[in-house]
């Protein structure tokens, strides 16, 4: 079960949520892939705020252990994926994992590494997977390094979300009705008679 053999099932955005968890201290967030839904006019429509999914205990000295333990597999010369990292210059330096998951008799392995950054105050968590690709530091480790080479030139920036708008009103106008047209059913008095009688006389 501690290196890959046994029938521990897990996805990457599963990996990445774990890695997450204890980059940041031990609070579980659910994944989202959006800030909030803007209108084509700049409205804020609605906005995601992010979600606790639950707390994962961290003792100080468990934390800088496993920390530990990630800086190193990058950074110490034994690591395993200090070869695959040499060269990169990620502000903050970089901790991670090599993984190499048996999954197929007959087949390749799996090939994984999980990255984060900057060290003490992650910002980034990177996973890459492939599938029958043999060993982690190989294959994975490289294209994660590729990845934290274009960050470290191209940092993310929070997203450019409107602020609330208050006070807003409709411009969208609203129809007067229009009174319907009715026959009244008396003359008003003074209005003059549209109807013609003749009066005859009959001499005696």
């Amino acid at each position: 079960m501690a290196f890959g053999q046994g029938a521990t099932v897990i996805t990457p955005i599963e990996q990445a949520v774990a890695y997450s968890t204890f980059a940041n201290g031990g609070t579980r967030y659910a994944p989202q892939v959006a800030a909030a839904i803007v209108s084509p006019t700049g409205k804020v429509v609605k906005r995601f705020a992010p979600q606790v999914t639950g707390h994962v205990n961290l003792p100080p000295a468990t934390y800088q252990a496993l920390l530990s333990g990630f800086t190193g597999v990058v950074n110490n010369p034994k690591g395993t994926a200090y070869g695959a990292m040499q060269g990169l210059n990620f502000p903050g330096g970089l901790a991670g994992k090599t993984g190499t998951a048996d999954s197929e008799v007959g087949k390749e392995p799996t090939a994984w590494f999980v990255g984060f950054g900057p060290t003490a105050d992650p910002q980034y968590v990177v996973v890459c997977v492939i599938d029958q690709a043999g060993y982690g530091a190989t294959a994975s480790a490289p294209v994660v390094r590729s990845i934290f080479s274009y960050l470290a030139a191209h940092p993310v920036t929070a997203p450019g979300i409107p602020p609330v708008q208050t006070n807003i009103q409709s411009t969208i106008p609203v129809p007067v009705p229009t009174p319907l047209a009715t026959t009244p059913t008396t003359v008003p008095s003074g209005t003059p008679s549209t109807t013609t009688s003749t009066t005859g006389s009959t001499a005696g």
